[in-house]
């Protein structure tokens, strides 16, 4: 038999509103007071009536977070789920986690219905590219709270600013010295980020009357040492490089080495990507995108969705953290 919330006040002594007040963390009270009921609650086995709450007030208390059935439309980065769980737990939500095929998600049945069947008041989505565009409208017809993660929409989206990354990364390197500045990107992927990106490096380095260097294309893992160095050994070897991510730095370094170029002296490296890059042991010069505001944000804007489900509330673009590392440093 569980516990109620009359047993403990009964136990106590007090009233069934202080109890109530004491276990949600609401109202003013002594410490003491809060604490002794919070003990009692334990001591007789108390759990919280997630059912009774949701008839009383009409929501769940929970949001979810929704993914892709494709990890490769949904990656999860490092620092997002740990944004979401601080934000959310400010907030007083739960969290949970909920995975869906993509034909689910263009039923008008079922977006319809899906709130009330994950038990949710509103929708976190890390759907982050390729998604289908019927989801998106039957979300906004049926007024479903939600709000995009790491997605470029005009509305109800919070992103890390690829441009501003890019942009910034090149500022860096030109203010250093630099005026052979590459750019490259070997994954080309689908993510408004690989756009994003070129063009934030390709406006900087143009308004400076600088000339570009990319080398942007999609090759497969196994042939990108072999293209960089490629790249490396002809006569218009850059001064410095910015790379869409970690995986190309490392790619740069290791041809760099063997070409008895010296990083930082003779090449300056910058990796955009979305923790530190220094699993080869070196610290690579890092321009890191927050995604723990990222989380952060979405989980405040979602609450906000959650009172007013029918406004549409401007996307939000969150500014990349500079990380200085061993791999730049002036033209020699």
């Amino acid at each position: 038999m569980i516990a109620t919330q009359s047993e403990i006040a009964r136990q106590l002594g007090i009233s069934q509103a202080t109890v109530s007040m004491a276990l949600r963390g609401t109202g003013k009270m002594a410490e003491e007071t809060r604490s002794r009921i919070q003990r009692e609650a334990i001591k007789l086995g108390y759990r919280h009536n997630n059912s009774a709450q949701a008839i009383r007030t009409g929501r769940f208390g929970c949001i979810s977070l929704l993914l892709s059935m494709r990890y490769q439309h949904s990656y999860l980065p490092y620092e997002l789920i740990p944004g979401i769980v601080a934000e959310a737990r400010e907030q007083q939500t739960q969290l949970s986690l909920i995975g869906s095929p993509d034909q689910e998600l263009i039923n008008e049945e079922f977006i319809h219905e899906a709130l009330r069947r994950w038990s949710s008041d509103g929708l976190l989505i890390n759907y982050t590219h390729n998604f289908p565009l019927r989801m998106v409208d039957l979300i906004r017809d049926y007024r479903v709270p939600s709000v995009w993660m790491n997605a470029k929409l005009e509305v109800d989206s919070v992103y890390p600013d690829d441009i501003e990354a890019a942009a910034q990364s090149t500022r860096r390197l030109i203010e250093m010295g630099h005026r052979r500045i590459g750019y490259v990107d070997l994954t080309r992927n689908q993510h408004y980020s690989g756009q994003d990106r070129y063009d934030g490096y390709a406006e900087t380095m143009l308004t400076q009357d600088l000339p570009l260097n990319p080398l942007t294309r999609l090759v497969p893992r196994p042939d990108r040492y072999p293209i960089v160095k490629k790249w490396l050994e002809s006569s218009n070897r850059p001064s410095a490089v910015i790379t869409y991510r970690d995986h190309e730095a490392y790619a740069i370094f290791s041809a760099a080495m063997e070409l008895h170029i010296r990083v930082p002296q003779d090449l300056s490296i910058i990796a955009i990507h979305d923790f530190p890059a220094d699993t080869v042991g070196v610290a690579f010069s890092t321009m890191k995108n927050d995604f723990a505001a990222v989380g952060a944000g979405a989980v405040k804007m979602l609450m906000r969705k959650i009172q007013k489900p029918s406004e549409f509330i401007p996307s939000q673009k969150i500014a990349p953290q500079w990380l200085p590392g061993a791999t730049t440093a002036p033209p020699a």
